[in-house]
């Protein structure tokens, strides 16, 4: 008789039988990989273990001094300055550059900044111009120092998430103090130039970036 090959019952039953084969490799393929997938996932769960009396893997502990050095308990230490945690950047920032006496609306500085805010003119000017206002009006009037600063500090946020990095009190403070390009590059980690440096740090301190960091820190942890 002249079967085809799909006819043919020997060919079929090979065929079934390289079926069966495929599918119960692939059943141990699956069953392997969900195994290693839990003992990957208890080891993981056994490092991060805080409690070391668990017999079943390492612990994982925040050497003491350091656990200290976070919460502030240290002697001689303040708790370390949270720069997920956001926080009040225009009180912060008030209270960081406020240090001429009287109505803060009318602080002046030796750099052209002025107000509460201490913005410099260049600064302040691109809101005052949609608001149809002049620079006399940002020194005169409080309620448009306030207006034109709410808009700064929403573009400080939206450049920040431009480049997405965290929106902190520090960060924005880095992109107000240093501008644009500089607050950005500092927001990375990176260096800027000395002299932008030493004209926003006291004299006396060395205008390194290190510097830089720990004193705007301090500043704002403060605050």
């Amino acid at each position: 008789m002249d079967l085809t090959r799909k006819e043919n019952p020997i060919f079929r039953k090979i065929m079934d039988n390289y079926a069966l084969d495929a599918e119960k490799s692939a059943e141990e393929t699956n069953a392997e990989i969900s195994n290693t997938r839990h003992v990957l996932s208890t080891q993981s769960k056994n490092l991060l273990s805080t409690d070391p009396s668990k017999p079943d893997g390492p612990s994982l502990e925040i050497p003491k001094v350091i656990q200290q050095s976070m919460d502030g308990t240290l002697p001689n230490t303040k708790p370390a300055l949270n720069l997920k945690k956001g926080g009040d950047f225009v009180s912060s920032l008030v209270k960081a550059e406020s240090s001429v006496p009287g109505d803060p609306y009318k602080a002046e500085s030796g750099t052209g900044a002025y107000g509460k805010y201490q913005m410099v003119k260049g600064t302040a000017q691109p809101f005052l111009a949609k608001m149809g206002k002049t620079w006399n009006d940002f020194k005169a009037d409080p309620k448009v120092q306030d207006a034109v600063f709410a808009q700064h500090e929403k573009h400080l946020e939206s450049r920040l998430k431009k480049f997405n990095l965290p929106v902190t009190p520090l960060n924005k403070w880095y992109v107000h103090n240093l501008g644009d390009t500089g607050g950005i590059k500092a927001a990375k980690g990176k260096s800027v130039s000395t002299k932008s440096l030493a004209r926003n740090l006291p004299k006396g301190i060395k205008p390194t970036m290190e510097n830089y960091r720990k004193y705007w820190a301090q500043k704002f942890s403060a605050s």
